[in-house]
């Protein structure tokens, strides 16, 4: 056994903070699985650029296997800060360093460099393929200028987006603070990573916490 091998990559797949409160609100289960779609078809749109190693007979080339071991953890709120989080779906995909070369006939170590430098493409395919389908089925839409995704439920206020991203600003308030660069910004999402045993609410009494929050955000307007 390879003591130092790679044994995978994590991609995540978020939803615009609007599809989360929406989802967590309303429990609408028409729309999330919408999302869930979305996110298997850009899995499986990864998964034909997938490529395997080839070192055999003296050769160090890649080969296109189509094949792709990965594994879906789905979450749908964020770390908490001071006992509270915030609605946040999103899915884990931790991609196992395996695929099967069908022309070797057996398992070996997957190539990721192209699909690990192209993940911005394909988060932006996800968000690009989730609103497509949303729409389609009806769900109302508005353009922004935020993130990857540039659009939210048009349900759902930017007030009520700006209540729910707790975590994403003190982020930016710590960032700002000790000089606002990628590397600087991804530090902080580590240390500020509070444990999930800190949650105050769980499940339903979690809902209804959120939902007191949307009808004190409505108050005060």
């Amino acid at each position: 056994m390879v003591s130092n091998r790679q044994v995978g990559y994590g991609l995540v797949f978020g939803v615009p903070k609007s599809l989360s409160i929406y989802l967590a609100i309303t429990g609408d289960k028409v729309a999330e699985s919408i999302a869930r779609l979305a996110v298997d078809e850009t899995m499986r749109a990864m998964e034909t650029e997938m490529q395997c190693k080839v070192r055999k007979g003296g050769l160090q080339e890649d080969r296109r296997t189509g094949e792709m071991l990965y594994s879906k953890f789905f979450h749908r709120d964020s770390r908490p800060i001071s006992g509270l989080s915030d609605p946040h779906w999103h899915v884990h995909c931790f991609l196992h360093n395996a695929t099967f070369d069908p022309i070797e006939k057996r398992w070996k170590a997957g190539q990721f460099r192209g699909l690990i430098a192209d993940r911005g493409y394909f988060q932006e395919y996800f968000h690009t393929l989730l609103a497509q389908k949303l729409m389609a089925s009806g769900y109302k839409l508005r353009r922004t200028d935020r993130g990857w995704h540039q659009w939210e439920m048009a349900c759902i206020t930017d007030r009520e987006v700006e209540l729910f991203s707790k975590r994403n600003e003190l982020i930016d308030t710590l960032s700002k603070e000790r000089g606002s660069t990628p590397e600087e910004e991804g530090r902080i999402a580590q240390q500020e990573r509070n444990n999930k045993t800190t949650k105050l609410f769980h499940g339903q009494a979690e809902i209804e916490n959120w939902r007191q929050q949307m009808d004190q955000c409505v108050g005060t307007r």
